[in-house]
């Protein structure tokens, strides 16, 4: 269950009072009384380390303040006293080397499971269903593949302002699970760790084989991508593979769990991206009025990509000719912010003033 629901109860919009009525007075009389002290005037204070009070008890004072006094001595402000449990940490999962997994025996006629790609945030969203006449409806459709709980909303309406709404929770769920821990993507050159956690609800400790197989060449696994661990029952484990992206691309997963008794798998997609980014740079020069060359120096990239690389050249008369070959590019910058709009803008104010000063037609030059 990710989240909660913001969709109100229907009931309410139907019978809840939809207007409001809060009475409110006051009075002269309804002011906290205090004692009258004269400027700069240390008041009487209460005598011993609790005063008048005993540890963790909330009292009145002489202002009409509500505090809250420990055993310390120390006040604090509010309606009365906040217990608060100190937070426990999570339980972190055991994580089995490789050493540990491999010297678990390895499950005999190990059970086959089929392999779970299919998963869905929703498992399904129906604007209307048509009742029976005693009031009930049948849905069938197959639930996603994901191992978690859901939860079912229905709302009902009938004549006039009969209306129902049900809130129900679905648990999908095998009695031995894995899961897959990656990155969300990784990018060339990336070292990563990715985890598999094995869940064993079943009646004993199950001998479990666990493997993680990688298709594509964009994705290599370091050393074994097979492990071997003995899961209590109720408990779980750990296991994990260091894996280098090597290429572009998308690699599939596919971890498995295997017993002799009841087995799981799921596949996944990793996206590897690739390790650069799309560079444009310019270079300019200018060649004298006598002269008839001009050379400009400039490096490439060993591991740029030949069919996204571009040489272009241009080459105009003047400097006014340039710029004008510029303005089409600031003219079609897609973003609109307040300053990338400015940028497009003023450029393009200046040049119109340059070529009017130069005696330019600006139809000629369109």
């Amino acid at each position: 269950i990710a989240g909660g629901s913001n969709v109100p109860d229907i009931k309410e919009f139907f019978w809840k009072w939809l207007r409001r009525h809060w009475p409110h007075a006051e009075t002269n009389l309804s002011r906290p009384c205090y004692n009258l002290l004269c400027p700069r005037e240390e008041p009487m204070r209460d005598i011993g380390i609790f005063g008048y009070s005993v540890p963790e008890e909330t009292v009145t004072d002489q202002y009409g303040v509500r505090k809250t006094l420990s055993a310390v001595g120390t006040e604090a402000k509010g309606a009365g006293p906040r217990l608060m449990a100190r937070p426990r940490a999570a339980a972190p999962v055991p994580v089995a080397e490789e050493a540990e997994a491999r010297a678990a025996p390895a499950p005999t006629n190990a059970v086959q499971p089929a392999i779970r790609k299919e998963f869905a945030d929703t498992a399904l969203w129906v604007p209307d269903i048509e009742v029976r006449p005693d009031g009930t409806a049948e849905l069938s459709f197959k639930m996603p593949e994901n191992l978690t709980t859901w939860k079912a909303r229905l709302w009902c309406m009938g004549h006039g302002t009969r209306v129902a709404e049900v809130t129900l929770e679905l648990l999908t769920r095998k009695n031995l699970m894995v899961r897959l821990i990656t990155p969300r993507f990784l990018v060339e050159r990336d070292h990563a760790t990715i985890s598999a956690i094995v869940h064993n609800y079943l009646e004993g400790d199950k001998e479990v084989r666990v493997t993680l197989d990688v298709q594509g060449e964009a994705l290599k696994l370091a050393g074994s991508n097979e492990r071997r661990v003995r899961v209590p029952a109720g408990g779980q484990a750990r296991l994990e593979w260091q894996a280098i992206a090597v290429a572009e691309g998308q690699a599939t997963l596919t971890v498995k769990a295997l017993t002799d008794e009841e087995s799981d798998a799921l596949q996944r997609q990793l996206p590897i991206t690739v390790h650069g980014i799309l560079k444009t740079e310019a270079w300019s020069g200018a060649i004298e009025p006598n002269g008839r060359a001009a050379s400009t120096a400039f490096s490439v990239p060993a591991e740029r990509r030949p069919e996204l690389s571009r040489l272009e050249l241009r080459w105009s008369p003047s400097i006014a000719a340039a710029l004008v070959d510029a303005l089409p590019y600031l003219l079609d910058y897609p973003y609109g912010c307040t300053e990338q709009t400015l940028n497009r803008f003023l450029p393009a104010v200046i040049v119109q003033k340059a070529l009017i000063e130069m005696g330019i037609d600006l139809e000629a030059v369109r």
